[in-house]
């Protein structure tokens, strides 16, 4: 296979920005984990019970 064919095609100029937009988003959670006060997020079930 040619470099048009793998590299240059229009599916790598697809992939390559879904990439980056993964990239930024998988350091973008990891910051808010690891440089904020605020608790993980809890399921319905795992929260306080209210007055009952």
């Amino acid at each position: 296979m040619r470099i048009d064919e793998t590299w240059l095609s229009p599916f790598a100029a697809v992939l390559a920005p879904i990439w980056a937009v993964a990239a930024l988003l998988f350091w973008a959670i990891l910051a808010r984990r690891v440089y904020t006060d605020r608790p993980t997020p809890k399921w319905p079930w795992e929260r306080a019970e209210g007055d009952e």
